[in-house]
């Protein structure tokens, strides 16, 4: 089928105008659709206005403030430094142990000899035989007047309930003492150089 040209051409701006049209009308229908919403959202406004107008305002009530009284900052007591009594824990005594000064080696050997009931010349003759009553004698770990060794004379003491410190082997009461009660309890066997002739 053959188109002339010019039915080409009323055909093409048939088709614009058409185009055109309803492009309007689509405008058109967009611009309604704005003013519709336009419409509404006026209207919308106007009601919500009319609501807030018509809702009472509430009346502001006022709540006291409290006034704060001034109450007086107490006075900081300085804080004294305490005092730490330092807490006493019971200590032995340290045995002062006497340098060598003369005493009377027959008055103390009797005493003793008395009171644990040996022989006097027996308590004298081992004291002059071991050391010749010399208090600050030592031969080894043996020391004193009697010549005790330290683990004896520790052992002898704890018996009788004294002191067993061994540097009072070299205070001669203390030996003479010790050897008198040693004798009375088990005779002269420890000294048995000095005590064969005995």
């Amino acid at each position: 089928m053959n188109i002339s040209p010019k039915h080409f051409l009323l055909g093409m701006v048939v088709g614009f105008v058409i185009f055109f049209t309803s492009v309007k009308i689509s405008e058109t229908k967009q611009k309604d659709s704005v003013m519709a919403t336009g419409i509404q959202d006026e209207s919308m406004l106007a009601l919500a206005k009319e609501v807030v107008d018509q809702t009472p305002t509430p009346t502001p009530t006022t709540t006291p403030i409290a006034t704060p009284s001034l109450t007086p900052m107490p006075t900081q007591i300085p804080k004294s430094t305490p005092v730490i009594t330092p807490t006493t824990a019971p200590t032995t005594i340290p045995t002062v142990i006497p340098t060598f000064q003369p005493f009377n080696a027959i008055s103390l050997v009797s005493k003793y000899a008395q009171e644990y009931g040996v022989d006097e010349h027996v308590l004298f003759t081992i004291g002059q035989c071991e050391s010749g009553f010399n208090a600050t004698s030592t031969n080894g770990p043996y020391g004193g007047i009697y010549q005790f060794h330290y683990l004896t004379w520790a052992t002898i003491r704890n018996s009788m309930g004294l002191d067993p410190n061994p540097d009072l082997r070299f205070n001669p009461e203390e030996s003479i003492r010790t050897a008198a009660f040693k004798i009375a309890r088990n005779g002269t066997g420890a000294w048995p150089a000095c005590s064969s002739g005995l």
